[in-house]
């Protein structure tokens, strides 16, 4: 089986577009479902949908991929030659920011969208520390990466009624290239977005490389 076809990696070419949406799963994702798809009509962009499996943080990476987060690093790498794209955008909510961050950080893309990312894992009153199911955690933080981050936009968004998330916040928001959003909501940023009509709108501004914030500001 290649790339394109696998359960837990799956290649949607939308075009003859240079710019690839690199996306990860959610926790209790199914593995069937493709990551905020129905979000994203008319985009200029391919997209390539990550699935753990499970509620791992991507510890194990993703299977037929990556064995561990490091590797899933590497692989990511490989996806502009790959993929022949000359834009790597990531994408990724909850879980999925985690992984977002990680691999985008690593394999250097042109900018990321984090939603209620956690930093480091395990964190009390976080939801990896009641949900992360994994053996071994052997990558635990990405904090490293963001203070290496020397050129990377990273927007965050998260809700200010969530002490746990807040917190991950305050400790990365004076970190250079990085912007916040804060939502009037708790952990279910996206389904709050959803439900004012600004996830599809933010997702297409940050694919087509506008101010992600000037979306959400009111909120």
């Amino acid at each position: 089986m290649t790339l394109f076809e696998r359960d837990h990696s799956f290649f949607e070419r939308a075009g003859e577009h240079d710019t690839l949406l690199v996306l990860f799963n959610y926790l209790d994702q199914p593995l069937e479902a493709r990551s905020h798809r129905r979000f994203m009509d008319g985009l200029a962009c391919n997209r390539l949908f990550l699935h753990s499996g499970r509620n791992d943080w991507f510890q194990n990476g993703i299977p037929g991929i990556a064995d561990s987060f490091d590797e899933l690093i590497d692989f990511c790498r490989t996806l502009p030659e790959r993929l022949g794209a000359s834009r790597v955008l990531y994408l990724g909510h909850s879980m999925g920011a985690f992984g977002a961050l990680g691999c985008g950080l690593g394999a250097g893309a042109e900018r990321i969208l984090a939603s209620v990312p956690e930093i480091d894992l395990l964190r009390p009153g976080s939801v990896s520390a009641t949900r992360l199911v994994s053996e071994d955690l052997r990558f635990s933080s990405v904090r490293p990466l963001l203070e290496a981050n020397g050129h990377i936009p990273v927007h965050v968004v998260a809700g200010r009624n969530w002490s746990a998330d807040m917190e991950a916040v305050r400790s990365i928001e004076t970190q250079p290239n990085v912007t916040v959003s804060l939502l009037d909501c708790k952990h279910e940023t996206f389904p709050y977005l959803r439900d004012q009509d600004r996830l599809a709108p933010m997702i297409r501004a940050f694919v087509e490389g506008e101010d992600v914030g000037a979306v959400l500001d009111g909120l």
